[in-house]
């Protein structure tokens, strides 16, 4: 059953490309069971891979299906050195168009104000983090250390998705959210400095925004 869905998916979405004449497809996701066939229609595919497909995940089907979908692809968009580096390494015909996006933080942040601790606040913020695989409990405790050190740190936890109960120090949260809508967390980001999750299943230095 779940095999026919996705060929009717792929059909009606191939369908819907050729029928709006659209040029541009963009994957977020680097690996979908029949879907990534799109990529041989006459469009221009951009791939922005998450980090678990090109590590850990990257083996089997899932290999193959990335590697077409990398293969008829335009640019593959990297967000970090180590993320590049990497797919470089499984896939070096692709050196002439991945792009560096560099979603993770920068070597010179360790030399900016928030180190130095110039910035007369610092509002840090912890979203999608509530599932056992995002080391919530780990976050927590470096906040802790951090507020320990510093006067200027402002933590914000937002509970989300939400599938694991961690026996977690709140009295740490200078503010606590839950339930928020995607407008209502894009203010709430907009508004902090840095934005923290560490996945488990990831290995690159993304998580620190």
């Amino acid at each position: 059953i779940k095999l026919f869905k996705n060929i009717y998916l792929f059909i009606k979405l191939a369908c819907f490309i050729k029928i709006k004449k659209i040029d541009i497809v963009i994957h977020l996701g680097a690996y979908h069971f029949i879907l990534n066939f799109l990529s041989y229609l006459d469009t221009s595919t951009i791939v922005i891979p998450q980090g678990s497909e090109i590590n850990q995940l990257y083996k089997g089907r899932v290999k193959n299906f990335i590697d077409i979908l990398f293969n008829n692809s335009k640019l593959i968009t990297a967000r970090s050195e180590g993320m590049k580096k990497r797919i470089l390494d499984i896939y070096p015909l692709a050196n002439n168009k991945v792009r560096l996006l560099n979603w993770g933080i920068k070597d010179e942040f360790f030399l900016s104000d928030f180190t130095n601790n110039k910035k007369e606040n610092i509002t840090i913020i912890s979203y999608r983090a509530t599932g056992k695989i995002y080391n919530i409990d780990i976050i927590f405790d470096a906040i802790k250390k951090l507020k320990e050190e510093h006067g200027n740190i402002k933590f914000i936890y937002v509970e989300y998705n939400k599938s694991f109960d961690y026996n977690l120090d709140l009295s740490i949260c200078d503010e606590i959210y839950s339930g928020l809508s995607s407008t209502e967390l894009a203010t709430l980001l907009h508004k902090c400095d840095i934005s923290i999750s560490l996945p488990s299943y990831d290995g690159f230095a993304t998580s620190l925004l």
